[in-house]
This record gives structure tokens, C-alpha cells and sequence, in this order.
């Protein structure tokens, strides 16, 4: 699946109308806090350290397109999104 389809159809299945902060691992989205949960550079609640729409704990990635989700790196090497439905 493309990354893109990935994140379009994850965003879809995202109930109650929330944002989400997702880990992206090969061509499957995860909810940040099962990946992040044991990590030293999370936050007290086990979320990755997200502010102003940057994440704290990882660098910027290029963006693919015009049209695509601005995605980071963290220092453990995961590939990070913010996601809206």
C-alpha cells in the first residue's frame, strides 16, 4: 500500500474526530504511544514530544508532495506523522 493510501485511510478510521501523532513502519500506521511508551525520550504519559506542530525528540523529513503529511524522524530511527481526520 502507499504510503500516502496509508495515511488517507488510517485517518479515516480515526474516531472521534481527533488528531493523532502516528508511527509509520513500512507500509502499516501505528498509534505513537505503543511504540513510544518505553521510549527514554518520551513524555510522562508515553507520547513522543510533539509541540507547535514539530516533534521534539527527531528531526524534519522531506516532504514528498505538495499535498503530503509533513513527516519526521525520531532519534530512535521511526518515521512520525501528525494526522487529522
Amino acid at each position: 500500500m502507499e504510503e500516502s493510501n496509508a495515511i488517507a485511510e488510517f485517518s479515516s478510521q480515526v474516531t472521534g474526530g481527533q488528531a493523532m501523532i502516528v508511527m509509520m513502519v513500512g507500509d502499516q500506521l501505528l498509534p505513537a504511544k505503543t511504540v513510544c511508551q518505553n521510549c527514554l525520550l518520551a513524555d510522562q504519559t508515553g507520547q513522543p514530544r510533539w509541540a507547535e506542530g514539530r516533534l521534539r525528540c527527531g528531526n524534519a523529513l522531506p516532504k514528498p508532495g505538495d499535498r503530503a503529511a509533513t513527516q519526521f524522524e525520531c532519534q530512535m530511527g521511526f518515521r512520525v506523522t501528525h494526522i487529522t481526520p
